[in-house]
């Protein structure tokens, strides 16, 4: 922490505090000019499953893509980050953006068994780049060991970034709402990151937050645009690969980015868990039963969900997240206590079942 005060003192974070707000503003302008091609050749029209009722284009969360790739290439030549990290991050979120982009631009939608080839790929590519993770500390309230992790627990932690990669378009149904937990993710951790004194993830963090930023005008309200497939999926492999860098370097744990990102976890578990119960394909097929849906149903609203959302976000888990990150020894008791409290709120809202709102 002391040395990231005396950066700020001696300005030499300035340039990428002043690069980003600049990026932000460009994700913004991308975003209005993508409008109008994507309107011609991605356009969302609205069916019996959509939480929209006018047709809107979709696949703007390309320029989200666009301004974070550009502010990869400025960390480098700063050398804030390192040539394997900025490879790690190109390589995997743009697979994870072209894969979305594809679905995005085609009329029935791209396989889902070619969607997830992609994510495959970029999940094998960033893990190469990044290393994998070495173990990860268990803390229950005083009780605490150290898990150290070899080749099978490899593959659990490919699985997990794979899970949340899909998981952030699974919840990318009302406008403002994936968007705005990203930015809400993205930023919790920059903090984390601050006082623990790693740069390199305080600064990625903080780079996607402003290219979200510049984006989320668009998005939230009555959005003029959608994040489409791209902009999900690009989301979710910027947060998986952050969470693994961060947590090879030490300052924020497994644990505390499950609690920051509880919300979007439990609705997409308990929804996944209960629609896969009674048939196993159920995986890739496209639904709207999300608590998120039915709450939107119930209020007619989109933005009093997101706004919801983030209220518990700011009010319980940032600081449940910096307790977890204060005491290390309790970081695993508390995620997962959260992570229930919020399964049985999303199981009590009907997340994954069939619910009639016509009377």
């Amino acid at each position: 922490m002391t040395a990231l005060v005396t950066a700020f003192v001696t300005a030499s974070l300035l340039p990428p505090i002043i690069l980003f707000c600049l990026l932000g503003l460009f994700s913004w302008l991308a975003t209005g000019l993508l409008r109008a091609p994507l309107a011609r050749h991605a356009l969302d029209i609205p069916n019996e499953r959509s939480a929209h009722t006018k047709a809107t284009p979709r696949g703007g969360g390309v320029a989200i893509w666009l301004a974070f790739c550009v502010g990869l290439l400025a960390l480098l030549y700063w050398e804030r980050i390192s040539l394997s990290v900025l490879l790690a991050f190109l390589g995997a979120t743009s697979l994870a953006t072209f894969s979305g982009l594809l679905d995005d631009l085609a009329k029935r939608g791209a396989k889902a068994e070619l969607r997830l080839l992609f994510h495959l790929l970029a999940v094998a590519w960033g893990i190469w780049w990044l290393g994998g993770l070495e173990g990860i500390g268990i803390g229950v309230f005083r009780w605490h060991l150290y898990w150290h992790w070899g080749w099978w627990e490899q593959i659990l932690l490919a699985l997990a970034l794979l899970w949340i990669i899909n998981l952030t378009n699974f919840m990318d149904g009302l406008n403002g709402l994936a968007a705005s937990e990203c930015l809400f993710v993205a930023l919790a951790a920059a903090l984390l990151a601050w006082v623990s004194g790693d740069e390199a993830a305080f600064l990625l963090c903080l780079l996607l937050a402003f290219c979200i930023g510049g984006f989320l005008p668009w998005n939230a309200g009555r959005a003029k645009i959608f994040l489409g497939d791209a902009g999900a999926y690009f989301l979710g492999a910027s947060i998986a690969l952050l969470a693994l860098v961060s947590a090879r370097n030490g300052s924020v744990s497994p644990w505390c980015w499950a609690i920051l990102f509880a919300v979007f976890l439990a609705d997409s578990a308990v929804a996944k868990i209960r629609r896969m119960a009674g048939n196993l394909a159920a995986w890739k097929e496209p639904h709207d039963t999300h608590a998120y849906n039915h709450l939107s149903r119930r209020w007619k609203s989109h933005g009093k969900v997101a706004l919801a959302v983030a209220a518990a976000n700011v009010a319980l888990l940032l600081p449940l997240a910096l307790l977890a990150w204060a005491r290390p020894d309790w970081s695993a008791g508390i995620a997962v206590a959260v992570l229930a409290a919020l399964l049985l709120v999303a199981a009590l809202l009907g997340s994954g079942e069939e619910r009639d709102y016509s009377s």
